[in-house]
């Protein structure tokens, strides 16, 4: 089974791009790409992940997005940092619905 690898830098990428099949990133970033080829001998597909949220119910889906995407409001290097989930829970707790809606297809 093909194993995609989320990357943000140096370190995700020197741990896991070798035994990678894709390389998943949230940022547009050339930087990333390049040292991904750079440290793996073989050329794989590259992925970029964007949080999309749809239902036929507005309020579902905006419901629906602050559960699952509310750590997008912190962005990638502050979640980075957190400890674990109840420092997620914290970094969180004030994230609105409407705060996610407005960052999120």
């Amino acid at each position: 089974m093909p194993i995609g690898v989320a990357v943000s830098g140096a370190q995700s990428i020197g741990l896991f791009a070798a035994d990678a099949d894709a390389m998943i990133a949230v940022q547009p970033e050339r930087d990333l790409v390049d040292r991904f080829d750079a440290a793996t001998s073989k050329r794989v597909p590259k992925i970029g992940q964007q949080p999309i949220c749809w239902d036929p119910d507005k309020d579902e889906a905006v419901r629906r997005a602050h559960e699952q995407f509310r750590w997008f409001a912190g962005g990638w290097k502050v979640n980075a940092e957190l400890p674990g989930p109840s420092g997620f829970a914290a970094a969180t707790q004030f994230v609105r619905p409407e705060d996610v809606a407005a960052s999120i297809s």
